[in-house]
């Protein structure tokens, strides 16, 4: 280190006196360059002075003021400029200029206004003066000398000649011999100081590279170092704190709550629809959406609350010194009405929802793992059928609800994989004759110890698990094959989920169930939810008319519930519409505008050419009431509970007897398989 300072200040001081030497040669030459052109200047304005004197009877008298003699004034037109003098001015004593060389020809100031005090001072002095400047600005390296030279009578001063002199050409010769001088020298300078200055800075640059390499490896390594440091905490993709980061500083925090006597919360959220957007974008605008959200909750935390990456789609907020549990519920529900917001990631809007789980410390935790715990519960209960995609705080007895949940998942999946579902059929009845005119399947899940599962809590559950296609195609199978062991022209009619709507081969599922059991298509009804149109209309528009091409019927089930029935009513080509049980349930409550409601749909469908059926008939009066409006289909307790297959036989043999054979069989039947009920 010391050889390598004391070689670069030899260096420096060695490049410091070449540099003093170069310029002091410069000034020098510059200097002179000057005073060379000055004197050549004024040379040549002395012999254009002289030449003038001899021509010009009365110079004296026209620098003077006077006005020239008409021999003088033809002599001063054709010697306005000539060789290097591009101009020249006659000038009083007292510095007044009277003639300028190239304004209108001869004319004389005889009471010059414009005073050049320089020639004022040649004439008081009687002693020439050149000046040299660029007055040319079009032309930047132009040089001009401005010579002024007394008029002399008689050795007393009558006037002053000045004159321009174009110096450019030999201030460039003056140059290219100073450029050749300077290289000149500083070859010889490079010749004698050259060698022992490569050799000092050749071991200079050894030394010097060795050095450096050291320092690299060091800093290389120190900045490996820092970024396995940062990762270790980081998740990498957001940036965030990862899951033990985070853990570790909920940990700090938790520790300090007794003391301080705060509580705080924290916020378990789970991206609910990252993996649809990963299957149908691919994992790079997946990528982009984790960002994106990463900074949605960055910007909406406070100072002091922490935010980190917990998990694949989960993140993790605690939310420090919160007054009470209803301060982070706000907090929460903020958050999700952020997260529901669509996210825009390479042109795309995504909207992917979020479930939020809370757990305030200490009061359902008081180390990480235990709040993180109640936190989980609380996000599960948040994503649990009939909630999804809500925002759930933390409660004794979530876990045994999470409990009975994984075994009624278990209970799913078996009953999928071994067939394990049932079907029990509700019949159908002609409004006018009381007859049966269809059945409606209903999906049964059996507990081990004989009770059902209601089909509002497994069918949802089948759906998250993914096994709700394979379910309603089993279903669909089944209901086709009991309907074909039925007297004609009784059939069956399906109700889809919008999963299996969602399904491709759907069409061609009902196709082999129909192949399979023989069925005529005729025979067989397919009933949707108008939840189900919001969804991919042209998609389903184009499954339910290729369906009805093949001779299956379709009808819109729990009309009336929502805002799209008749926004979609006339572009789908339903046959049938099934009046929802609500209203009747409205009308035991004898709402007075129920029956006004009833009569106008049923009044829309038949308009449409459309059959109505109403469910939920529990009394005689409702069924009374349907069948004086001119109700097609009425269905309810008030005939039939649901059916096992076993006891369909008995019933119809029931019917055809009570009967008594007073009508023909109805024209078409219908089977339903309800999966929402």
């Amino acid at each position: 280190m010391t050889f390598r300072k004391s070689g670069a200040w030899f260096f420096i001081g060695l490049f410091a006196g070449v540099v003093l030497l170069a310029g002091a040669t410069l000034a020098f030459v510059q200097v002179t360059v000057e005073r060379l052109i000055r004197a050549d200047a004024e040379s040549a304005v002395a012999n254009w002075k002289r030449h003038f004197a001899l021509n010009l009877p009365d110079f004296a008298d026209i620098a003077a003021g006077r006005a020239p003699l008409p021999g003088s004034a033809a002599f001063l037109a054709a010697h306005r400029h000539g060789m290097r003098i591009v101009r020249y001015q006659l000038c009083d004593t007292a510095g007044h200029i009277r003639l300028t060389s190239d304004e209108i020809e001869g004319q004389v100031r005889t009471g010059g206004t414009v005073v050049d005090p320089v020639a004022g001072e040649v004439a008081a002095t009687a002693h020439p003066k050149t000046v040299l400047e660029h007055t040319d600005p079009l032309a930047p390296k132009s040089l001009f000398a401005v010579s002024y030279q007394p008029i002399l009578v008689r050795g007393t001063v009558a006037g002053v000649f000045k004159a321009y002199v174009d110096q450019t050409e030999k201030s460039a010769g003056f140059d290219r011999l100073l450029s050749m001088v300077g290289m000149a020298f500083a070859a010889l300078i490079t010749l004698a100081f050259a060698a022992p200055a490569i050799v000092l800075q050749v071991r200079s640059r050894q030394k010097e590279a060795a050095e450096q390499t050291a320092e690299f490896l060091a800093i290389e390594r120190k900045v490996a170092q820092v970024r396995n440091e940062f990762l270790a905490q980081r998740d990498e993709l957001t940036r965030l704190m990862n899951r033990a980061t985070l853990l570790a500083r909920l940990s700090k925090r938790l520790a300090r709550l007794p003391e301080s006597g705060h509580t705080l919360a924290i916020h378990n959220i789970d991206i609910d629809q990252l993996r649809r957007i990963n299957d149908e974008h691919g994992y790079d605008i997946g990528d982009g959406l984790i960002r994106a959200v990463a900074e949605t909750l960055s910007g909406a935390i406070g100072e002091c609350d922490l935010v980190g990456r917990i998990s694949g789609n989960g993140f993790l907020i605690i939310q420090d010194e919160i007054e009470q549990p209803a301060t982070a519920l706000r907090f929460a529900r903020r958050l999700k009405d952020a997260l529901d917001r669509p996210f825009v990631v390479k042109g795309l809007d995504l909207v992917c929802g979020a479930s939020i789980g809370l757990a305030i410390a200490p009061a359902h935790g008081t180390t990480a793992e235990a709040l993180l715990h109640s936190s989980e519960l609380a996000l599960k209960s948040a994503c649990s059928p009939g909630v999804r995609a809500d925002v759930c705080l933390f409660e004794v007895g979530m876990e045994a609800q999470i409990r009975r949940r994984h075994e009624l998942e278990a209970l799913v999946r078996d009953a999928a994989a071994n067939e394990a579902f049932e079907l029990h059929f509700q019949p159908v009845v002609r409004a006018r004759t009381g007859r049966p005119a269809y059945f409606e399947a209903l999906l049964r899940l059996p507990r081990p110890d004989g009770s059902y599962v209601p089909p509002t809590v497994f069918v949802p559950i089948a759906e998250d698990l993914g096994l709700i296609n394979a379910i309603g195609a089993w279903a669909l199978n089944r209901a086709a094959a009991a309907a074909a062991a039925w007297p004609q022209p009784l059939g069956v009619a399906v109700n889809l989920s919008p999963a299996q709507f969602a399904n491709a081969d759907l069409c061609r599922i009902v196709t082999d169930a129909l192949a399979a059991s023989g069925l005529d298509p005729h025979r067989l009804e397919l009933e949707i939810t108008e939840g189900l149109l919001l969804r991919d209309t042209e998609s389903v528009l184009g499954q339910l008319q290729t369906l009805r091409a093949i001779g299956v019927s379709t009808a819109m089930d729990d009309f009336g519930t929502g805002y799209s029935s008749l926004g979609y009513l006339w572009r789908f080509p339903f046959d049938k519409i099934k009046i929802d049980r609500s209203f009747m349930i409205g009308w035991e409550a004898r709402d007075q505008h129920i029956s006004h409601i009833l009569r106008t749909i049923v009044a829309l469908g038949h308009t449409l050419d459309m059959q109505v059926t109403a469910e939920g008939v529990e009394m005689a009066e409702q069924a009374a009431l349907l069948r004086g409006m001119g109700c097609d289909f009425l269905q309810g307790f008030h005939f039939s509970r649901p059916l096992p297959e076993a006891e369909v036989a008995p019933y119809l043999m029931r019917a055809v007897l009570l009967s008594a054979f007073g009508d023909p069989p109805p024209r078409r039947a219908a089977l339903q398989l309800v999966t929402a009920r």
